[in-house]
């Protein structure tokens, strides 16, 4: 018997044939298998556009509240859109400090203590299937609101976990958006703006809406961007920008010199105006000085502006969102040099969490303040509740300038809306002063 098999030319033919198959086999598989994963990843962007447009949660919030008798509760927006009321906690009945400083804070006071609350990996898991991108940064969460005859007077914040926000904004979501569960924890957390700051929510984190205002050579303009599908909550909805929950001003025991809004409404300027990743991870650089980020040329030129009184800095007001529970801060941001606007314009790129796929839209416009879509937006349920709060108050106070940023025919519309609002029942919220 021969020790060694000799090949015949059929033995050949057969192992190349196989080869071949295999080869062809092997493709079709990881065609077929790509094809899946773009499909489900489809499927999850179509889910997470659905889950951004407004109407159906907001809607629910909307008439929870309504149903509840405690629609009065609701903020009503006087200058932008129908005048419905949007799923935000508000009281006209507070007053508080409206100029933002640049080198100090009066409202807000951080001790700088950080605090771990419980998280829910399953929740995070659940997330991260539906395309969030989630990472445990930390945010700023309410320990004590001092109100004073009706005075806000400060505000006191501590450092906690960001997927501790993620867990209670999804314990809450889901109670509202079930079909089968009472809302318990707005039953007893959520009824109203006073009870919401006085509960025992936790973590309420702090929010801030900013109404970019920017001065063109026709007019006042504002920035709206549409949201991609990796953010949290919103996804492909449209908002104003930047939009933000509050972080540390201080690395390690070394606070930053500038007060606590003000740096980080530049920090997040420059993180989505201008797609500075680094800015995203700061907590967890080597960084030894929080005031490393006024190096960049996007935060130096906030500075720069804000020195030289080109940039008006306001609060405009504070609500409570039912969605997260947030604590929320609608802040206006006026920049009055025209060549700013074009800087801006020509320099900015967009991060992540505005929308990259090809839309209709840009995924970041500047529109005039008057411009009717946004109305149009707003009526539609395309822009969330937080930045319709902010736009309406922006418009209020664009009105009160002095130079008529508003057109005329926005101005009329402004007070047309105005006197239709004072003819609803009394039991509505009529003010955003």
């Amino acid at each position: 018997m021969r020790d060694t098999y000799d090949m015949t030319v059929k033995d050949i033919v057969l192992l190349l044939l196989g080869a071949v198959l295999g080869a062809i086999v092997g493709s079709w598989y990881g065609l077929a298998t790509r094809s899946v994963a773009r499909r489900m990843r489809a499927g999850t962007l179509r889910r997470r556009s659905g889950e951004g447009v407004a109407g159906s949660l907001s809607t629910k919030i909307v008439a929870y509240y309504r149903e509840s008798g405690l629609e009065s509760s609701l903020y009503n927006p006087r200058m932008v859109g129908s005048g419905e009321p949007i799923a935000l906690l508000f009281t006209p009945d507070l007053d508080f400090t409206r100029h933002v400083s640049v080198d100090s804070d009066s409202l807000f006071s951080c001790d700088h203590l950080f605090t771990r609350f419980p998280v829910n990996n399953r929740i995070l898991g659940w997330y991260r299937r539906r395309g969030v991108r989630l990472f445990d940064g930390e945010f700023l969460w309410v320990k004590n609101v001092n109100i004073e005859g009706g005075n806000l007077t400060n505000i006191q914040v501590g450092r906690f976990n960001f997927f501790a926000y993620a867990t209670l904004c999804f314990r809450l979501q889901r109670e509202m958006s079930s079909r089968w569960r009472t809302p318990k924890m707005h039953d007893r957390f959520l009824r109203t703006f006073d009870s919401a700051l006085g509960s025992e929510l936790k973590p309420q984190a702090v929010g801030c809406m900013v109404a970019t205002l920017l001065q063109g050579d026709d007019g006042l303009y504002i920035a709206i961007a549409k949201r991609s599908t990796e953010v949290l909550n919103g996804p492909s909805t449209r908002s104003l920008l930047p939009v933000f929950g509050m972080e540390c001003n201080a690395i390690g025991k070394r606070s930053s010199d500038y007060g606590l809004t003000f740096y980080n409404f530049v920090r997040e300027f420059s993180e989505e105006f201008f797609d500075l990743e680094e800015l995203v991870h700061m907590m967890s650089t080597r960084r030894v000085d929080s005031d490393w980020i006024f190096q960049l040329p996007s935060a130096a030129a906030v500075l720069r502006e804000a020195l030289a009184g080109r940039l008006q800095f306001l609060r405009t007001g504070f609500g409570v969102n039912p969605n997260d529970g947030i604590f929320n801060c609608a802040l206006v941001a006026h920049f009055s040099s025209p060549e700013f606007f074009t800087w801006l314009r020509t320099d900015g790129r967009l991060n992540w969490e505005s929308a990259s796929d090809a839309t209709s839209s840009a995924p970041l416009e500047f529109i005039k303040l008057d411009d009717t879509r946004l109305d149009e937006w707003v009526d539609r349920q395309k822009i969330d509740p937080s930045s319709v709060f902010a736009l309406d108050l922006a418009r209020q106070y664009a009105a009160s300038l002095t130079v008529p940023y508003i057109s005329r025919e926005g101005a009329e519309r402004a007070a047309v809306t105005e006197a239709h609002q004072d003819l609803r029942p009394v039991d509505r919220n009529d003010s955003g002063d």
